[in-house]
């Protein structure tokens, strides 16, 4: 089987997915890896992660918001079998998913929608509110319904190091001169601690960057959060210029690393700390009552 070229730097459009994550190039999500360490970052270049059920949920969300007619072609629903499966005598299985006649049904369901990601009926469920959801939110509606691309796939050279860097926008308004980007998430009032845990700013900086290099124009970078699960609740907001600021800073230190570990061909794990600690915020009070005065341990 023919191997597919990979690009050259430029915007490229109606790039499947599984297509773009073959390019061999620096993206947001290795980048994670380095925080760990240069060994991780390298592990992470060479071994695809499989994908968490979060994960599967945020791409099917993706999907059915941006490319909604990819749906039928990519997605099917796996029909509840449970209740068409019985005894020979008719009656109900104790636990319907263990018994072989169910497995069977999953079998030659799976045999004949080869090619195509199946999905539970709850999670396709929850896909139409989380859309529904996503439509009643102004700025949500109005930035993912804009009339721009969704799903383009950016491939540039980093000025700085030369290194080929890739990234995918999940909706670009060139009129407006907008970058959004959808995230799913567990708690939207707690989401701006998921702009450092999970990289969010860096990936807005980098982003950002990386198409200012392609287009020569500076874009807003957004970002629309819903919630998995319901009320699929909406929060939408562009990201601040401190924000962008520390991911910059992060992202850039994360390239000069890989440039000068890819000259040494050096890829370092973990350094050793000089002693295990408590964290800060897990340590007890250091301190005693003795006879009504507070006596240090």
């Amino acid at each position: 089987m023919n191997q597919i070229k990979p690009p050259e730097p430029g915007i490229h459009e109606n790039i499947p997915f599984a297509e773009y994550c073959a390019w061999p190039y620096v993206n947001n999500s290795s980048l994670a890896a380095l925080r760990r360490s240069p060994a991780h970052y390298k592990a992470a270049m060479e071994n695809q992660r499989e994908p968490t059920e979060a994960m599967l949920f945020g791409t099917l969300a993706h999907a059915g918001k941006l490319e909604p007619l990819s749906i039928p072609q990519n997605y099917i629903v796996m029909p509840r079998f449970e209740g068409e499966i019985r005894r020979d005598d008719g009656s109900e299985y104790s636990n319907v998913k263990a018994s072989k006649a169910y497995k069977e049904k999953v079998e030659e369901f799976h045999s004949v929608n080869t090619g195509k990601e199946i999905v539970s009926q709850d999670m396709f469920d929850n896909l139409i509110a989380l859309c529904d959801s996503l439509s009643r939110n102004e700025l949500s509606a109005k930035w993912l319904r804009c009339d721009g691309p969704a799903e383009v796939s950016l491939v540039w050279d980093d000025p700085i190091t030369g290194l080929r860097c890739k990234a995918r926008c999940d909706k670009l308004d060139w009129k407006a001169k907008r970058i959004t980007d959808l995230k799913t998430t567990r708690d939207c009032m707690d989401f701006c601690r998921s702009l450092g845990k999970y990289g969010y700013a860096r990936q807005a900086a980098f982003y950002r960057d990386g198409l200012g290099v392609l287009t020569g124009d500076e874009y807003e970078f957004c970002i629309v959060a819903v919630e998995k699960e319901p009320p699929f609740g909406v929060m939408s907001a562009p990201m601040s210029e401190d924000t962008l600021v520390a991911g910059h800073i992060e992202y850039r230190k994360a390239l000069n690393a890989i440039y000068e570990c890819g000259q040494s061909q050096e890829w370092p794990g973990y350094s050793d700390p000089p002693a295990w600690e408590l964290p800060h915020y897990m340590r007890p009070d250091l301190t005693l009552t003795v006879n009504g005065e507070i006596t240090n341990i």
